[in-house]
């Protein structure tokens, strides 16, 4: 049982110290209320110490998550993206929800195909955008109006770039923000019919 408690607290790390010392206790006093003494007993009531981690781990992102939502209105993209991680960990953890890690991990990978093309689009019309003002310099001498044409076109696709972006930024957020609000229904209802079914046996 010790050796149970001592992998998982190192397991742990993440957490903060206060946490931390909160999720060992309230295990601990499992341990010794379900008289589980042997690691086995421990792993067939809790699973590995690995999984039971992760599931705590998810347990306090998404306490955290739902802290932050009260104290402020936007949250921060890094800590839904940190929180979508540790949910995804938690269900892989378990082998009766992979099929749900997989759609995670096809949501997570839509969204970086997203980003990646949102940015080659930034930078290929800024590029083009650059380069037609150059060129319509260039032909300034040659032709006043193809010239300011050129320089127009590229003014236009630069200031066109400086709407975009602030909304492909906020639609990004946006989808983020989604993805980990899809993410802790999803845990919470598979953890839900997991508690479930351990007390219907």
């Amino acid at each position: 049982m010790e050796n149970y408690l001592a992998e998982l607290e190192q397991l742990l790390h993440q957490l903060h110290h206060s946490d931390k010392e909160e999720a060992m206790n309230f295990y601990r006093e499992y341990v010794m209320d379900a008289d589980l003494v042997t690691y086995e007993q421990c792993i067939s009531e809790l699973g590995t110490p690995k999984q039971l981690s992760r599931k705590i781990l998810a347990d306090y992102s998404i306490k955290a998550d739902e802290k932050s939502a009260d104290d402020t209105t936007s949250k921060n993209p890094r800590s839904n993206i940190k929180l979508i991680w540790w949910i995804a960990l938690a269900l892989l953890a378990s082998p009766l929800a992979f099929p749900i890690f997989i759609i995670l991990v096809t949501l997570a990978a839509v969204f970086f195909a997203f980003l990646v093309a949102f940015i080659a689009v930034v930078i290929a019309l800024t590029l083009s955008g650059v380069v037609s003002a150059i060129i319509g310099v260039s032909v300034l001498l040659q032709s006043i109006w193809t010239g300011l044409y050129y320089i127009g076109c590229g003014l236009l696709i630069l200031g066109i770039m400086l709407t975009v972006i602030p909304a492909g930024i906020g639609l990004l957020r946006w989808l983020i923000d989604k993805t980990a609000q899809l993410s802790k229904a999803i845990y919470r209802r598979f953890t839900d019919k997991k508690r479930m079914h351990r007390e219907g046996k």
